[in-house]
């Protein structure tokens, strides 16, 4: 189990799900919700409301419940952000890390990836319906710190190396499957959960560098990489969803404007 050096458990928050582990026999049990609690508000842990939006109509688990066997389905999921990839939610047979030699790796996203992995290798998946992690929201942690004190070229140059990374990792990790051989479809759309992760960073970024300026930043961020296949479909494949999208919103107002031309030619007939 991993837990954050400035989060909290509740008392019996490892006991109650290694009690579920032992009784279902799982290899890897995801908790779904946790509480936030603002450490600069006067309000206590329980007097929080429960943090989360549920992920499908039906809601959250109301009760111990196995994931699908299916890796099809698990990715499937996992791809429409059906799992959190915070490390602090999952449960880990220590055999499922050892025996795949499961391990963080040094970029941005560590969490996710790991969490992913152990998802493609494990057996037996129990979401719990339990709340035992109490994210505490601080105004000095890392994360906030780190956004607030860098200037917008550096936070480029972090998401852009990220974003590379994550996709080198997953190629590399997913090839080695004969799963997503037989599946490239499922393959990028893992790409597509990761990049949407890390996209805001780099469009608040964007948002405050000038055309000119960025088109040069850009060019250097990704000389220092050997850009990979898997990459370059990937993000020709984002650019072609992109236009796709741009066009089908075009299509969309010029419908309404036709309509809102046809309401207007109606009520000036009367």
């Amino acid at each position: 189990m991993f837990v954050d050096s400035d989060d909290a458990i509740t008392k019996t928050a490892v006991a109650d799900i290694y009690k579920a582990a032992l009784k279902f026999d799982a290899d890897m049990l995801y908790c779904e919700r946790w509480f936030e609690v603002d450490t600069e508000d006067k309000l206590t842990a329980a007097e929080k409301i429960l943090k989360g939006t549920p992920f499908k109509e039906t809601g959250f688990v109301s009760k111990p419940t196995f994931e699908s066997d299916s890796l099809n389905e698990r990715v499937l999921n996992f791809s429409k952000k059906f799992y959190w990839g915070y490390a602090w939610l999952y449960l880990y047979r220590r055999d499922l890390i050892m025996e795949n030699e499961l391990q963080f790796p040094n970029t941005k996203g560590e969490d996710q990836f790991f969490a992913f992995c152990a998802l493609c290798f494990a057996k037996k998946i129990l979401r719990l319906p339990y709340v035992n992690n109490f994210y505490r929201i601080r105004s000095n942690s890392i994360s906030k710190v780190y956004r607030s004190t860098q200037d917008m070229e550096s936070v480029i140059n972090t998401w852009v190396n990220t974003a590379m990374c994550s996709i080198e990792l997953l190629d590399k990790f997913m090839n080695q499957l004969e799963f997503f051989k037989n599946e490239p479809r499922m393959k990028y759309s893992v790409f597509e959960r990761f990049f949407i992760d890390f996209t805001p960073h780099l469009l608040q970024a964007y948002a405050q560098i000038p055309p000119h300026q960025l088109d040069e930043l850009i060019r250097r961020e990704f000389e220092k990489f050997d850009v990979s296949s898997a990459l370059t479909t990937f993000l020709f494949s984002r650019m072609n969803m992109f236009n796709v999208n741009l066009i089908r919103q075009q299509n969309i107002i010029q419908q309404q404007q036709a309509y809102i031309q046809q309401l207007q030619a109606q009520l000036q007939g009367r």
